[in-house]
């Protein structure tokens, strides 16, 4: 099955560059105390030395960004999703036709902010992007049917998307169990089997050929 691109057709493979954040290979630790302006400064730098459009990665990474009191507990510091890096505003898009399974606005620091899920029919998974603008829960409401290449939402500032650095959080769940409006975006390493099992990388909606 093909996707349309979540950030648009405007975008091919040469405007995508990677953004490293493992704790075994960025030198982002090396070189930064762990706080969101150096996290800002990092991903400009990344941007500025590879002439990249927009930056991703972090499919089942080893981070040690998640530093608020949302993460306390054992660390939950492996990431389930892929992150796009892009400016506030930036619009997201449909990849294929879905239906909204459920939103909230998860407000803890460092959490998804603003959050969308979506039910992909013929996929028979769920599609949640996070970190997104207020204004992307305008006028949804659950059970609505979206066509695929229609403007879903765009990618919100640090005031509404948790506190972060823009960009946007793309993670595909085969299982939502009982949750609606947020689902675990990061997992302790004891859990990550399972959860590589029930979130697929979603990197083919995201990338052009």
């Amino acid at each position: 099955m093909k996707f349309f691109p979540i950030m648009g057709d405007a975008y091919k493979v040469d405007d995508y560059a990677p953004l490293d954040l493992s704790v075994n290979s960025s030198n982002y630790y090396e070189e930064s105390k762990v706080n969101q302006l150096s996290l800002k400064a990092f991903v400009e730098n990344v941007k500025i030395e590879s002439k990249a459009k927009l930056l991703y990665g972090g499919y089942l990474e080893h981070r040690a960004i998640y530093t608020s009191e949302h993460f306390t507990g054992e660390s939950r510091d492996f990431h389930l999703g892929i992150d796009v890096w892009a400016a506030a505003g930036t619009p997201l898009y449909a990849p294929c036709d879905m239906v909204l399974h459920s939103m909230a606005y998860n407000a803890a620091e460092l959490d998804y902010g603003y959050t969308l899920i979506y039910h992909l029919q013929d996929l028979d998974c769920h599609l949640l992007l996070g970190h997104l603008s207020k204004s992307s829960l305008d006028g949804k409401i659950v059970g609505m049917k979206v066509k695929a290449q229609s403007q879903l939402a765009t990618l919100g500032d640090p005031s509404e998307n948790g506190g972060w650095e823009p960009h946007v959080h793309i993670q595909l769940i085969k299982d939502m169990g009982e949750m609606k409006g947020d689902y675990p975006g990061v997992c302790t390493q004891s859990d990550l089997d399972y959860y590589r099992s029930n979130c697929p990388n979603p990197i083919g909606l995201i990338l052009k050929e």
